[in-house]
């Protein structure tokens, strides 16, 4: 299969899952009661009531593939579980069967109120203590991952200087040699459907039970966040002035 051909696949298999097990949502903008700004991947919606944003992925940054989504949500969730994605769903537009079908996917994201932007060497340091290298400005690696986009509307902090990986990009090293030695063989369909199933049906599967933390410094910092967030009054929150402050925060300056 080609590179072309395994994006098509994906998406139809992936159409064909959220209609068959109730993941399909019609309506992405419904889930929320405010808009917020979004970058070139994600659009994002914020409901009050329930504090969470939603956002919706165009797959551009993951190189139009479906399950490329899911694992990236899947090594955030273990590198950052304080600010953990869930996803709930897949939206798109369905082309019918001779076209292929616009697909995008649908993730939900507690929303933590009164954060500003992170200063480059804070997220330095921070990412430096949790066990990785700095690469460039805004990437980083260590034995098992790379984690890039890392810029500051990418990383929030509070006042207590708690730091908040809220979206990054992310790599399995592991993954990217395999991929590298395979480059010049043809992808076997059969393996393809395999891990697209098993990437598909671990949307089911609930949040993580217990954090995988790499150093005694990435503990700390995240039961801080999980602390400080349990203890929010979103009942005092002027939503008006928060949907501001986030549109600051997501442009660079």
């Amino acid at each position: 299969m080609t590179q072309n051909e395994i994006e098509d696949f994906e998406k139809f298999e992936t159409l064909k899952y959220g209609k068959e097990n109730d993941l399909w949502i019609e309506d992405f903008y419904a889930l929320g009661n405010f808009g917020l700004v979004g970058g070139h991947e994600h659009t994002l919606v914020l409901n009050t009531t329930n504090k969470t944003v939603y956002k919706s992925n165009n797959l551009i940054n993951s190189r139009y593939l479906v399950s490329n989504v899911i694992e990236k949500v899947q090594i955030h969730n273990k590198l950052f579980p304080e600010t953990k994605y869930k996803i709930i769903g897949f939206t798109g537009i369905d082309n019918g069967e001779s076209q292929t079908p616009h697909i995008e996917v649908v993730l939900k994201q507690t929303y933590i109120p009164n954060l500003i932007k992170a200063e480059p060497f804070e997220i330095n340091l921070f990412m430096e203590n949790i066990s990785f290298r700095q690469t460039t400005p805004e990437s980083y690696v260590n034995d098992n991952y790379l984690v890039f986009d890392l810029f500051p509307r990418n990383v929030l902090k509070d006042n207590k200087g708690n730091l908040y990986v809220v979206d990054a990009e992310f790599r399995d090293i592991k993954k990217l040699k395999e991929e590298e030695e395979e480059n010049n063989k043809e992808t076997d369909r059969n393996n393809k459907i395999s891990s697209l199933g098993e990437a598909l049906n671990s949307v089911k599967i609930s949040d993580l039970n217990i954090p995988m933390y790499l150093t005694k410094e990435h503990k700390k910092n995240s039961e801080n966040i999980m602390s400080y967030t349990n203890s929010i009054d979103y009942s005092k929150i002027d939503w008006n002035k928060e949907i501001e402050r986030q549109k600051i925060n997501a442009i660079d300056n």
